[in-house]
């Protein structure tokens, strides 16, 4: 395996936990997964999301897998499995309703016209 760097939107919250981009989110959504012993540097960045729920973009490295079944009931086809994260920014802070993610999204997220 190798490991990457990736610049990408998190999502997360009660039950989810995954990365994404707008222009390729045809080919799946993408468990994130962070292990208990992330670098103090690391967990020092995902401080600055927000708590309990969030959309942020944020630059992360690890492992890329294909896993076909994977994340919260089994219902994520890849996933990645990181190691460092740096340079959150928030999109979005706690559950909006969808219209109010989307548009915040279509503007700052990974892919979006002016990404954070």
């Amino acid at each position: 395996m190798k490991e990457v760097t990736v610049r990408a939107t998190y999502k997360y919250g009660f039950e989810w936990s995954y990365l994404y981009c707008l222009s390729c989110m045809d080919k799946g959504r993408v468990w994130l997964e962070f292990p208990f012993d992330l670098d103090a540097s690391a967990t020092k960045a995902l401080k600055h999301g927000p708590k309990g729920a969030g959309t942020v973009n944020v630059t992360v490295r690890g492992t890329f897998i294909k896993c076909g079944h994977c994340g919260h009931q089994n219902g994520y086809p890849f996933k990645f499995v990181a190691t460092k994260a740096t340079e959150v920014a928030v999109v979005i802070r706690g559950m909006k309703s969808r219209d109010k993610e989307q548009a915040a999204e279509k503007q700052w997220a990974c892919g979006g016209t002016n990404p954070k």
